[in-house]
């Protein structure tokens, strides 16, 4: 029932919010939809949202909502207060369209992305981080790769506070590394390369106790040492 493939709306995959998944159907009957396991998909709001992104505790919508007007279509980035009802512009100092790409529980606060052709939504060396409930907007420097992946899961937790286990991978060059990944600092640390492999996240899962990481590649399951 999801579609990713339009390049027009700019559907992709769902964004995490606590135990729900988030995402956006569009057409005449625009809906954000909350979804968990084990339950039917929820209305969360009607209306031409895009790239939503909905705040664990329930309380913020963040995305990009278009609208019509005279034939010319205008989209803004906005903050909704599902419990309120109200709704707020957010202005970008240099009126960039950044659309929401996630939530960062270690920093309170979600990560605004670029839009690049087709409407892609992907992350550049420089990112804004949203306050959905001041409104303030901060900028965030660092290695942003971990976070820049069409996953289905979490990040793996490497036991350490803000820090998870993460995998970068290098198309041009065939590898991915592998490695940790400081969510509040976004500083990505390097454990190991793994020549001739293009993976992604949701590849691989580190079983610490046992020391070994295991990844799966063409349909097989694979493992090598921690």
């Amino acid at each position: 029932k999801i579609s990713l493939n339009d390049h027009f709306s700019g559907i992709r995959s769902p964004t995490r919010s606590g135990d729900s998944w988030i995402y956006a159907s569009f057409g005449q009957a625009a809906v954000v939809w909350k979804f968990e396991l084990g339950d039917e998909p929820a209305k969360v709001i009607g209306g031409p949202y895009s790239h939503p992104v909905v705040t664990p505790d329930g309380k913020w919508l963040v995305a990009i909502k278009t609208w019509s007007e005279e034939g010319k279509y205008s989209s803004r980035l906005v903050r909704h207060n599902l419990r309120t009802g109200e709704e707020f512009q957010v202005n970008l100092r240099d009126g960039a369209r950044r659309p929401p790409f996630k939530y960062l529980a270690a920093h309170g606060k979600v990560l605004l992305g670029h839009t690049g052709y087709h409407n892609s939504h992907y992350l550049g060396p420089v990112n804004h981080l949203l306050d959905a409930e001041t409104g303030g907007i901060q900028q965030g420097q660092g290695d942003f790769k971990p976070l820049d992946d069409e996953f289905m899961r979490e990040l793996q937790p490497t036991g350490n506070p803000n820090e998870f286990w993460a995998a970068i991978h290098n198309r041009n060059k065939r590898l991915t590394s592998f490695g940790r990944y400081d969510i509040r600092n976004f500083v990505f640390t390097p454990l190991m390369e793994l020549p001739g492999l293009v993976l992604r996240n949701s590849d691989f899962w580190v079983d610490v106790n046992a020391s070994k990481i295991w990844f799966t590649y063409k349909g097989h399951l694979l493992r090598i040492p921690l």
